[in-house]
């Protein structure tokens, strides 16, 4: 038994995805049965087989008449039609196992950018990570959601686009999350900046062929009235996403959601903390104004010209990171499972903080903040009655922008590192 040790560790090691999968499946399986996302997108992938816009029905699942519309994008119902034909329970589970797989890509991609080596600070930056993102990987599971295989598509592309050899797979991965869920279309503008041109015309181009793509089953009239309703689903100007972001649902995170709850009455709010009333144009004014402030944000972690490649693998990661952690802030509508979307930015700040900080203790109590903020205001630790006013004072979406302030200062330091560093090999 004991000389069988070393084969069965070895064993472990080389195969960690597959033993992760069968140790999860149970709890796979369980949360399959519940349906998640699949609840919205198999109804529509119905509506939508049968020729009906799935965006103006009312939706049943398995017998039960949902409470909800369908938001998410025709192309999505369009490929989910296959599954309508199978158990409810298939695409769950085949989503959920993918996404074991695909929590080891990206730790995988991250690790190779930053150089991270399996010694005993690696193994502390890998748990660091995994702790301050579990909260958000496991809503993921809990809810079933797409959002890891967002995370997954942008970053697989990225990577692919900027390093690897298959720059048009890398290419389609972003096209398709973007017709999922519009979220990775954050990384076109930055496409653009880092002058890779001919991807972002591949990107683009992909798109829009994806876009077209369910006129083949719902012919092109069809399509075009399914995405002009998505869009009046989408519409980023829409009262419900500004000053009524917490209107009908006070678990919805972002800036948006924050200065509304803080500023702006609600009269059917489950709970609302008001610190200073405003009226309804202020308060717009305030949420257009953060917005435009978080992406004027960014140039502070590029701190290159246009046009030009990325110092190196380890600021082309804090770049990413840092759209990862703006995107489910400043969309509206986003609920705590996008924040798996915070992933990157823990891996590049604990990176910086274990290889590049001078004095790491300074970063004890911010990351502290940001972990109380983030991960311990779930239901799971606070209690469900808390855990209701935890969401509605938005201290998920508070955590997220210091976590941002931590990634622009680890950004800065770094940047402030290299530059030394060149000037003393020119001295020298």
């Amino acid at each position: 038994m004991v000389s069988s040790l070393p084969k069965i560790l070895h064993f472990v090691r080389q195969h960690a995805q597959i033993v992760v999968v069968i140790l999860a499946l149970p709890y796979i399986i369980i949360k399959s049965i519940g349906g998640g996302i699949f609840k919205l997108i198999l109804p529509a992938a119905i509506e939508l087989r049968e020729g009906r816009n799935c965006f103006l029905t009312q939706l049943t699942y398995k017998g039960e008449t949902l409470d909800w519309t369908y938001g998410y994008s025709p192309f999505l119902a369009f490929v989910s039609i296959p599954f309508t034909y199978l158990p409810a329970e298939i695409p769950a589970l085949l989503l959920l196992t993918g996404g074991v797989f695909m929590l080891f890509r990206i730790f995988n991609i991250l690790q190779k950018l930053i150089s991270i080596s399996w010694d005993k600070t690696g193994k502390i930056w890998l748990a660091l990570t995994i702790l301050f993102s579990l909260r958000f990987i496991l809503h993921n599971y809990e809810m079933v959601q797409i959002n890891l295989l967002l995370l997954y598509l942008s970053l697989e592309g990225l990577y692919q686009i900027f390093y690897g050899s298959k720059k048009v797979a890398g290419a389609l991965l972003i096209a398709l999350g973007i017709n999922f869920k519009v979220l990775p279309i954050v990384f076109v503008p930055y496409l653009i900046y880092r002058g890779k041109l001919l991807s972002l015309l591949t990107v683009v181009g992909l798109s829009v062929l994806l876009f077209a793509l369910p006129a083949l089953h719902s012919g092109w009239e069809l399509n075009l009235t399914l995405h002009k309703s998505w869009w009046q689903t989408i519409n980023p100007f829409l009262e419900q996403y500004n000053t009524g972001q917490n209107a009908r649902e006070f678990r919805i995170q972002g800036v948006a959601a924050l200065f509304s709850a803080y500023f702006y009455p609600q009269p059917d709010s489950f709970f609302q903390w008001v610190v200073y009333p405003l009226e309804k144009h202020q308060v717009d004014l305030l949420i257009q104004l953060s917005r435009v402030l978080l992406i004027a944000s960014v140039l502070f972690v590029l701190n290159t010209r246009p046009f030009t490649s990325a110092k190196s693998t380890e600021t082309f990661v804090a770049e990413t990171a840092y759209l990862f952690l703006l995107t489910p802030l400043i969309f509206p509508q986003q609920n705590k499972w996008a924040f798996i979307w915070l992933l990157p930015a823990f891996a590049w700040v604990f990176h910086f903080i274990l290889f590049h900080s001078e004095k790491p203790k300074r970063w004890v109590v911010p990351m502290l903040m940001v972990l109380l903020l983030t991960s311990c205001t779930t239901d799971g630790i606070v209690g469900k009655a808390l855990y209701n006013y935890v969401e509605s004072l938005k201290l998920l979406t508070i955590g997220s922008l210091i976590l941002a302030g931590g990634v622009i200062v680890s950004c800065l330091r770094t940047q402030r590192l290299l530059t030394t560093l060149n000037l003393k090999s020119s001295n020298n």
